[in-house]
């Protein structure tokens, strides 16, 4: 059998204060079997999402040359040293502190909607049946008007098409997680 080597390797560790050295010859070159390894990646945070690596934020392990040559130069992300770990950290704390101030605030506002009604004027015919309907937008401009609460039409879920007069109920999502429900009188 005729194998040819093309490199030689030195693999040193220490274990329980013993020095431990071997030499290896290799098939591969060192490199490719350090490649192969793992020992030629890299971690980095991400600026942005990026599809199949991960969300913004996190941080990420990738290939060396992958995060050189493709995420850092594009603006994708940064490399992960000391400096930008603890900015990292602190970024972090920052963001789940808003979070939650966030959340208190919805939570506060919920509170003071749940149960509110207001009335909506609307065309009818005869057996109470609108011409047209209630939209989101007609909701969020009158708990404006009547009640002073600016709330996003998106935030605004009508389960069925309102059209007809009488009593609705309406679910607000405040925040993921808070809802509010209020009581739409169409007359």
């Amino acid at each position: 059998m005729n194998l040819r080597f093309r490199e030689a390797g030195l693999f040193h560790f220490k274990e329980n204060g013993k020095d431990f050295a071997f030499v290896f010859w290799f098939h591969y070159p060192v490199s490719v079997l350090y490649r192969k390894a793992g020992f030629l990646r890299m971690i980095v945070i991400l600026k942005v999402d990026v599809k199949d690596l991960g969300k913004k934020g996190e941080k990420v392990k990738v290939a060396d040359g992958y995060g050189r040559n493709y995420l850092i130069p594009r603006g994708l992300a940064f490399e992960a040293n000391e400096g930008a770990l603890q900015q990292h950290a602190l970024a972090q704390a920052s963001k789940a502190d808003k979070g939650k101030r966030e959340q208190e605030r919805a939570v506060r506002l919920a509170s003071e909607i749940e149960g509110m009604t207001i009335s909506i004027e609307a065309k009818h015919g005869e057996g109470g049946r609108l011409f047209g309907s209630i939209t989101n937008v007609q909701i969020a401009n009158e708990l404006k008007k009547q009640k002073g609460y600016e709330i996003d039409r998106k935030r605004i879920e009508i389960k069925e098409a309102i059209k007809s007069i009488g009593s609705h109920e309406v679910v607000l999502r405040i925040h993921p997680g808070v809802t509010a429900t209020i009581t739409v009188l169409i007359g």
